[in-house]
Parts: structure tokens; sequence; C-alpha cells
């Protein structure tokens, strides 16, 4: 977190059969060899460069690495009313206020409105939400003191097959797809040019014009002046496939959310608009967050997700209800339930249980076990801090 940098590898040890998502929301600004790219991500698949920070550096000063690559513009970004961030500028900053990794949600959150100091921007909070294997939701809460347009930017070095109506934009290189879905806000023009905004000097210090192609940009248009954004979009990367999952968006009052079924898994989520908990009705999941998400194979194998949770009710059961604000997952086998958390204080915690486990264990610590047999309810007191949890015996 004191460098503003997260990077979500999929298979590190093996660069041929990895996904990487970099995040960047930096403390230390846009000066010196820094970018005014606070809130801007990059992900390189199966040794493809999907998306990247575009633009050259090709001498010192050279007016198109001034004028265009250290620019937001040339970010996987956003712009409030066509405007970026102040470039070569430690004020304009941005800063990580949560990452938590389990087994099969990853998620980070970036905080960039002082970056935007030019504009009337008071928020901008991007979270980045990853569901294993290969996808990727970012949703963008943006408040204003006063009406602004946004637009949201994609880089890339080939040229997007961009639908329209239906809202994705694809990106092939090599084996290597991104198919991203920009859900919310439904409405919208997508434009893509191969042009620098800032061009590449007619006479250049190193090398020749053709060293430097063009590269290709999308810009989603916000369809309307307002104080309040708030995108959603999932990425999905896959390899040797040209096949997206049918998206369904979700959502409710405070809430925007999807649901796709895609390797294997049906995947249900949402995130809540407001500033605290939200109560989300999704398919089959039912919470009382500010995140949620579920992950399911089948009855017996699934993986739920959660930030500041109070309430999980899965298919109509209450599996899980907390005293406090909880960043939680919980991940059923058959055999065993596995709670990873993050807690501020300690927080009693109930969590649906048929019959009595055979063992509670806290980081490798076995605890007394308190089960209710008439309400079916296993009590926990989980201590402040980030724990795991292991519940041994078939929920």
């Amino acid at each position: 977190p004191d460098a503003g940098v997260v990077f979500m590898h999929s298979n590190i040890a093996d660069t041929a059969d990895n996904v990487m998502f970099e995040f960047r929301s930096s403390p230390l600004g846009s000066f010196g060899h820094g970018h005014a790219d606070q809130n801007s991500f990059n992900i390189i698949a199966f040794n493809e460069m999907l998306t990247l920070d575009s633009g050259y550096y090709i001498a010192y000063g050279d007016t198109h690495h001034y004028g265009w690559t250290v620019t937001t513009a040339a970010h996987n970004a956003v712009l409030i009313d066509g405007k970026g961030q102040p470039s070569r500028n430690m004020d304009a900053y941005g800063r990580l206020t949560a990452f938590f990794t389990g087994s099969a949600f990853h998620y980070t959150v970036g905080s960039a409105a002082s970056a935007y100091r030019n504009t009337p921007v008071n928020t901008f909070l991007r979270h980045v939400l990853w569901i294993e294997p290969y996808a990727y939701v970012i949703f963008d809460q943006i408040d204003a003191d006063e009406p602004v347009t946004t637009q949201w930017l994609l880089h890339s070095l080939e040229q997007m097959d961009i639908e329209q109506e239906r809202r994705w934009a694809h990106i092939q290189r090599g084996p290597a797809r991104l198919s991203a879905y920009l859900a919310f806000p439904t409405t919208g023009e997508l434009t893509q040019t191969d042009q620098f905004a800032v061009p590449i000097p007619e006479t250049v210090l190193r090398g020749s014009t053709g060293d430097y192609p063009n590269q290709w940009h999308m810009t989603a248009h916000s369809p309307a002046s307002q104080k309040e954004h708030r995108w959603l979009t999932a990425l999905f990367v896959g390899k040797n496939s040209t096949n997206a999952p049918a998206v369904r968006r979700a959502g409710g009052e405070n809430w925007y959310g999807l649901a796709w079924q895609n390797a294997g898994f049906d995947v249900t989520l949402g995130f809540s608009s407001a500033t605290e908990a939200t109560t989300m009705e999704m398919d089959g999941l039912s919470a009382t967050a500010k995140v949620a998400a579920l992950r399911s194979q089948s009855e017996l194998v699934w993986s739920l997700f959660s930030v500041d949770c109070v309430e999980l009710v899965l298919a109509g059961e209450r599996v899980l209800q907390t005293n406090k604000p909880v960043t939680l997952e919980m991940s059923r086998q058959p055999d065993a339930v596995v709670l990873r958390y993050q807690a501020d204080t300690d927080v009693q915690t109930h969590i649906a249980y048929p019959s009595a486990p055979q063992a509670v264990i806290i980081n490798e610590q076995e605890v007394g076990i308190q089960w209710h047999e008439d309400s079916k309810q296993l009590s926990l007191t989980l201590p402040a801090g980030e724990h795991v949890v292991t519940i041994q015996g078939a929920m």
C-alpha cells in the first residue's frame, strides 16, 4: 500500500499460462518519472499485452511524451469533462484503501479524487474484484460538486472489435483475448481511434517514425452530465477462445450487479453505490453489504465474498450473520468450510450449520465449539485482524 500498486497473478511461475492484472493508486503522485495515472490498470495475459499505458518515450522532453504518454488520457483510466490529472505533480495522488486476497476472490480499492484537483470531483473510488480464474470486475464511484461528464478509457496495441448496442469491446492478441462488457451506464457512445492526440514528432531523435506505430484508444462516454457517475464493467480474459459469456445486468435501489456462467462457474455479484452497506437481492443470493459475490459449482461447492458484510442469505437460507461489518470470503467444500476475513474489532458471528462440526480451527489453533442444536447454528467470536477459520465437517 505504501507504493500504491497491486499486482494480481493467476500463475506467476509460468508466464505462458499467467494473467497479470496491475492496478495503481499511488500516494507518490505524478512527480518525476511518475505518470498521471491514479486508479488505472493494465492486463498482460499469456505473454501478450492486452491493455497498456499507451504512447512512447522517444527522448527526454519530446512533445509526444510530455503531451500524451505521461497524461491520464494515455492510460486505462477515467477523464472528467475530458480532463485528466495534472502531470508532474506530487499532490495529484491516489491511495489504496482496501486489499483482500482469498482462494477464489481478490479485491482492492483505489481512491483518487485528490488527483483530479482541476475538476469538481470529490469522490472517485475504483473497486477491482478478481474472480478466479479470469474475470475482473471494475466498479467506479464518481461524485462531483457540480454536473460533469465522464470518459472511461481503454488502450490496446490491436484494433478493438466494438459492439456498440451490446456494449462489448473485444481485444485479440495472439492466443490472448479480452472481452470487456460495459454494463453500466447502459447507454453512451463508444468511440475508437488509432491516432494520438499529441502525435509522434515528424523528426525523432531515436530511430525513425516507423519505429513508433499507432496504437488503439477506446473512449466510453457517459450519456449525460450529472453529479453522480457509476460505471460497472466486467473484463473476461481467455486463451485460444473467442467466446464471451452471456452476462445479465442486475440491480436495485443503490446497487448495481451482474450475473453470468463461465469456466464452469455460476457467478452473481453486486456493488452498493452508497457509502454504507445495502441490501442486495441477487440471483440466489441476498446480502447486506457494500460488495457481495457468489461463485458456485454446485450446491456443495461454492464461495462467497463480501465487503462490510452483516448478513448473507443463500438460496433462501441465512448462512451468515454478524454483529459488526466484516470483509470475508466463505468457501464451502463437501467436508469443510473455510472462512478468511478481515475485521477491525472482534465480531460475533452466526453460521448456519445443520450438524455439529468436528472441529473449529482459527489460524491452526483449535477452539471450542458453540453449536446450537435448536437453531442449527454455529456461533463464533472472530478475533480482530486478518485470520483464517476452518470448520471441519460437512455443512
